[in-house]
């Protein structure tokens, strides 16, 4: 609401707020955009799932609000990661049969958003008439070329390959890593803390071992939530909506760096996850 009022020129009319207010989560468009597309995957796939026949409206008005923000920020990174869990989503819940009765009409917003994800990111331009500044990040170019200069730099003795530059320290690689031609650009003299992903933030700030260690700990959770979706009744609507969340987050940690907000999805899903995988491991199931 508050980046619909900012973008309107509502909030210019107020003088403590005449500066560039977008969003509570910062000044980024791109990461309200973000954040705004795993929770509208996530509140999709709950009221498809489980919402009473009483709340759809309510959630319909939600689905309305959060799609046009979604849409005026027009962000690739969201439509990614839209269209990344909800297409798996809506295949399983097709091929399991999930949904019965009335719940099956429930996949039409799913479909809308979809086609309207699939519209917007061959055709971009149909939102540029909003005009919503986007913040400066990092490009992709330079934020692979950091992470693969700290890489190799293992092969010449460094232990930054290895370990990294410590923990939120990614300015320092920055500085060290970035290569020379970056210097004859418009932003030769400004420092970047973050990279365009969180996983090309992660590889040079932990290195290999602790990349590795990352994989390994995304694998695990989504190795379990998936193998919930083979299991019968209950536990299998809960993994599935889970594991396709977890996707959506994962896809999120590659099209953009791990905000406060960001890592509050993360772990808030984690800990119901990480309940449902214990009580669900414990189950046994009798004929």
């Amino acid at each position: 609401i508050i980046f619909h009022l900012a973008w309107l020129g509502v909030l210019a009319q107020i003088p403590f707020l005449a500066a560039s207010v977008m969003t509570p989560l910062g000044i980024s468009p791109q990461l309200l955009g973000v954040f705004e597309a795993l929770i509208l995957s996530l509140l999709v796939m709950y009221s498809t799932l489980y919402a009473p026949k009483k709340w759809i409206p309510f959630l319909g008005a939600a689905f309305v609000l959060i799609l046009s923000t979604v849409m005026v920020i027009n962000f690739y990174g969201s439509w990614l990661i839209l269209l990344g869990s909800l297409i798996p989503f809506l295949i399983w819940a097709l091929g399991r049969h999930a949904l019965s009765g009335e719940q099956v009409n429930r996949l039409s917003m799913i479909v809308l958003i979809i086609l309207a994800g699939l519209v917007l990111s061959v055709f971009p331009g149909l939102t540029g008439f909003f005009d919503v500044q986007e913040y400066p990040l990092l490009n992709q170019g330079a934020s692979w070329t950091i992470a693969r200069n700290t890489i190799t730099s293992i092969f010449s003795g460094s232990f930054y390959g290895a370990i990294g530059t410590g923990p939120a320290n990614y300015i320092y690689a920055y500085n060290f890593f970035r290569p020379a031609v970056f210097n004859q650009s418009i932003e030769w003299a400004r420092s970047f803390d973050v990279a365009s992903s969180y996983y090309l933030t992660l590889i040079p700030t932990l290195g290999i071992i602790g990349m590795i260690g990352f994989l390994i700990f995304a694998g695990a959770i989504l190795y379990y939530l998936f193998s919930l979706l083979h299991k019968k009744g209950e536990f299998a609507r809960e993994g599935a909506f889970y594991f396709f969340g977890f996707i959506a987050i994962f896809i999120s940690l590659g099209v953009y760096y791990q905000s406060v907000g960001l890592a509050l999805i993360f772990w808030v899903m984690l800990a119901p996850a990480a309940l449902l995988l214990g009580h669900a491991l414990s189950f046994k199931e009798y004929n």
